[in-house]
């Protein structure tokens, strides 16, 4: 058996020991965006046999009891799920205006129905627009030779 296959397995027995429960895995979140931009961030979510997920079954919520104050632009934010294949479905959240917050926090309610829901608290770093990283040290440039006084 091959190792991914063995830690899906093992994903997939945690999931049903846990009555269904966790029914969406939920993975990195990665900034689509820059700022200014309108927020575009891509979730990958693992999901259950048997699970589907749309965008009715997503939310900016905190569990019960967790409340906290949301910005109202991400309350209304859009979902957009793509089913992968295998179990696996990408998210795209999407607000329309432009963001202009460099960290942003918020909870996620992933899942339909009265149970199964995931809450997740995604926290994102937003990156200045042609933020370019030099990938090695840039060496000064030698000094110009001076004429002699």
């Amino acid at each position: 058996m091959s190792r991914r296959h063995l830690s899906s397995s093992l994903f997939c027995l945690l999931l049903a020991a846990s009555g269904g429960a966790a029914a969406y895995g939920l993975g990195e979140a990665r900034v689509l965006s820059a700022l200014g931009e309108p927020l575009r961030v891509s979730l990958p979510v693992k999901l259950s046999p048997g699970t589907g997920l749309d965008a009715s079954c997503l939310q900016i919520a905190a569990p019960p009891g967790r409340e906290t104050p949301f910005i109202a632009d991400l309350l209304r934010a859009q979902f957009r799920v793509t089913e992968v294949g295998d179990g696996l479905a990408e998210v795209l959240i999407t607000t329309r205006r432009p963001w202009t917050e460099p960290i942003l926090v918020f909870p996620l309610r992933v899942g339909c129905g009265a149970g199964g829901a995931t809450y997740r608290e995604i926290t994102l770093l937003i990156d200045p627009p042609n933020l370019v990283v030099p990938s090695a040290p840039v060496a000064a440039a030698p000094a110009a030779p001076q004429p002699p006084a």
